[in-house]
């Protein structure tokens, strides 16, 4: 070490006084500073920059709350998002983000003031604009004005409201430039309950009543704030109440994006369940052709096979033929495949068939309407299984059977002990229309445990059979609420605490930040 220097490896002692420059003999000095400015001395002896605040800008509307959420996409593209009542605003480098700023030639001492600007960028009525850096009119810098009567001239606007007359004459120089904000869905009283969590360009962003959504950044001036859409998931616990049965009571042809109607035999519906996801998984399989769609299992050359659409099931999936191929047999291949179709037996095959797959017994659909607490409206967002929509039996009689309603159907009902069905519009022995569990007693007959008969039939009457007592709403909804926080672990987005179940936690599957199913096509795998 040179004479007479010293190597000071401590600043806590911070800035010393000029007094006290020349005495070096004191400890003080060894751990001081000459100068400290805009750092903070710790006392392990470092520094740091001393934290502040700047003025940017004011809010979009000074009287409702706002906050702001970091937002860094990369070093050279950080920033602040301004986040106000039902709008987001973004802030980099010190200043507003707008788009492309034009250069102003001229603002009126006028009332209203007109703006007039250089450039081939034009203006819409009720645009948001920020104008800064006049000379002269120095009154309407770093302000925010509301766009009005565009082109009272070539390349000019009015300054909504204002009345410039008594500003400061108009020099030379400044800029205006467009706001750049995006509609949120956040009230100024819901922006302190937001939490939120960055991954590359997307925000997300949580709310317990608000949907997750989702903010992009595709550049500094183009921003989305999407809602996220979950359409496999989650869902809330299965239903454990077997007596609570549901079935598709309306239905197109079951494929994804037809619409259908779920009717319950428990008032289980709310308005607020519309625009959740809901699960119905199939029960039935053992359905015959008597009644429409029925689905046997697959198998070597079986015959017959020769109708598009015909339906059949292998290693728990269903298939749906789609093209009849060579031969009137099935192939010698079991379908297994989970996506698309495929052959059961090379092309050039004496028999060989292409299956699509629908599903494994159960299905995802979309709830859009509210009709009232027994049913709702739906869009399914898989293929269906055809079960789920009972078939209609018609009562041929009733009887007296101990005191209870004695059901006759014209065909063989196909019920079991404990089914629950709906008898509607019987005649005479009207006590017998409504939900009812069942008991078998012969292939045509079967009794309405609980009711009481009272009445001879006339004439009339359907039965349908509830489907399932298996099924589920989405974790969320209005309803049950949404994810009030959120994290990424391990490549997954997790979210947490519903007001329905505080306590729960969902992981996405791996790299599918938007897809919580909890099995694919049946299988529990490992992402």
């Amino acid at each position: 070490m040179a004479r007479g220097s010293f190597r000071q490896a401590n600043f806590g002692g911070g800035q010393i006084s000029p007094l006290l420059v020349a005495r070096a003999d004191l400890q003080k000095h060894q751990t001081g500073l000459k100068t400290a400015l805009n750092v903070i001395p710790l006392p392990q002896g470092a520094f740091m920059k001393r934290p502040g605040t700047k003025w940017i800008c004011p809010t979009k509307v000074a009287a409702d709350a706002a906050r702001v959420f970091p937002f860094q996409f990369s070093t050279a593209a950080s920033g602040v998002v301004l986040a106000g009542d039902l709008t987001f605003r973004f802030i980099k480098d010190y200043d507003l983000v707008t788009a492309t700023t034009q250069a102003i030639t001229g603002i009126t001492a006028a009332n209203p003031a007109v703006v007039t600007y250089s450039g081939t960028d034009t203006y819409a009525n009720s645009d948001r604009v920020w104008i800064t850096g006049v000379v002269g009119m120095e009154e309407v810098n770093n302000r925010e004005f509301t766009v009005a009567n565009v082109n009272v001239g070539a390349n000019t606007f009015e300054l909504s409201g204002i009345n410039s007359s008594a500003y400061t004459a108009y020099a030379s120089g400044g800029t205006v430039g467009e706001i750049i904000e995006v509609v949120s869905p956040y009230t100024d009283d819901q922006l302190a309950d937001v939490t939120y969590v960055q991954s590359a360009d997307t925000l997300y962003m949580f709310h317990p009543s608000v949907a997750p959504y989702k903010l992009t950044r595709t550049s500094d001036t183009v921003w989305t704030m999407t809602a996220m859409s979950f359409t496999d998931g989650p869902f809330a616990p299965l239903n454990s109440d077997d007596d609570i049965r549901i079935r598709l009571s309306a239905a197109n042809s079951f494929v994804p994006g037809e619409t259908g109607t779920i009717q319950a035999n428990a008032s289980i519906f709310t308005a607020d369940h519309v625009g959740g996801i809901f699960y119905m998984e199939e029960i039935y399989f053992d359905q015959t052709q008597t009644y429409g769609t029925y689905v046997s299992p697959w198998a070597a050359t079986q015959g017959l096979v020769n109708t598009v659409g015909t339906q059949l099931s292998s290693n728990g999936h269903v298939y749906s033929l789609v093209s009849t191929g060579s031969g009137t047999s099935t192939g010698t291949i079991a379908p297994s495949h989970t996506d698309g179709d495929a052959w059961d037996n090379p092309v050039t095959a004496t028999n060989a068939k292409k299956w699509r797959y629908l599903h494994s017994r159960y299905c995802v659909m979309l709830i859009t309407n509210y009709d009232n607490a027994t049913q709702v409206d739906v869009t399914f967002l898989t293929y269906a299984p055809h079960g789920l929509q009972q078939p209609s039996r018609t009562v041929t009689a009733t009887a007296n059977s101990g005191g209870e309603i004695l059901i006759t159907v014209a065909t063989g009902h196909e019920f079991q002990d404990g089914d629950h069905v709906e008898v509607a519009s019987v005649g005479g022995t009207t006590e017998a229309n409504g939900d009812w569990e069942g008991t078998y007693v012969s292939a045509t007959t079967f009794l309405l445990n609980g009711s009481v008969f009272a009445n001879a039939w006339t004439a009339g009457g359907t039965v349908h059979r509830y489907a399932t007592w298996l099924w589920a709403f989405g974790a969320f909804s209005a309803e049950r609420g949404y994810p009030s926080c959120g994290t990424f672990y391990q490549d997954r987005l997790v979210l947490a605490s519903t007001d329905a179940q505080p306590d729960s936690v969902w992981t996405s599957v791996t790299s599918g930040y938007t897809s919580f199913a909890d099995k694919f096509h049946g299988v529990v795998r490992d992402d």
